[in-house]
């Protein structure tokens, strides 16, 4: 368009006169370089215009903390209800006549322990720590009956690394009843049964054989004082089996 301007504008001269004719050479000259520099620019125009634009938003990348990460996480948690049994193996020996209540005592869980779905929450073979609550061998004088006292609580499970403090007791352990045997003081019982009946068969026979017959009446029956005095430990066997229930729930964070 300038070029044909520039050509209307100079097109009165003369096309005869030699000033005119070149005149119109050079506007034709000017028109056809304009027209060239025109083109391309519409060129590049249309160009850059076929070009889709590059976006400048970051395409976002899901995160560990991203709404479907945590929902998968909690999804994957697992819980035990309020008495479920757990087994332990206690792994050393236990015996009222060297234990101590406060003493601790390593244990494992004996079998997996799954929750109401059937999964694992708590594997086989999972450290447990407990402590002896309660222990003393059967009391002097009492009847055959009398086995003492035990309680042995859990203070903790170890589960997937993780220590879970808890709180579960029981006297229900198995265990076998062991005597001490005679004791020095039980002894003293036989001896001073022994002597009291020769002195009385003296007394009462007035002869040798009244002595001894006597003596051996008192020892028989010294010695069943010391026997009903004797005192028998409660012993825990390695290995022994003991069953708890959780006084909680207990849940595990999925992994």
């Amino acid at each position: 368009m300038f070029a044909h301007a520039v050509y209307r504008q100079f097109s009165p001269m003369s096309l005869t006169s030699p000033m005119g004719g070149a005149m119109n050479k050079l506007i034709g000259v000017l028109a056809l370089g304009l027209a060239a520099c025109g083109g391309g620019n519409g060129d590049a125009s249309a160009a850059d215009a076929a070009v889709p634009a590059k976006s400048t938003s970051a395409t976002k990348v899901p995160t560990g903390n991203s709404p479907v990460s945590v929902a998968k996480i909690i999804s994957s948690n697992r819980t035990l209800a309020r008495g479920t049994a757990i087994e332990v193996t206690i792994n050393s020996g236990i015996t009222s006549r060297h234990n101590n209540a406060g003493d601790q005592i390593d244990a494992t869980v004996s079998q997996d322990v799954r929750d109401d779905k059937g999964h694992v929450v708590i594997r086989a073979g999972s450290p447990v720590s407990m402590r002896i609550a309660v222990i003393s061998a059967s009391h002097a004088g009492h009847a055959q009956g009398d086995e003492g006292e035990l309680e042995l609580n859990v203070t903790a499970i170890v589960v997937d690394g993780e220590r879970k403090t808890e709180n579960m007791s029981t006297r229900d352990v198995p265990h076998t009843m062991k005597g001490r045997g005679v004791t020095k003081g039980q002894g003293e019982d036989i001896a001073v049964g022994a002597a009291v009946g020769a002195l009385a068969g003296q007394l009462i026979g007035k002869n040798t054989k009244s002595t001894v017959i006597g003596g051996a009446v008192g020892a028989v029956g010294g010695g069943a004082v010391a026997v009903a005095g004797a005192q028998r430990d409660i012993v825990v066997e390695p290995g022994t089996r003991v069953t708890f229930t959780l006084s909680q729930s207990m849940t595990v964070v999925g992994k």
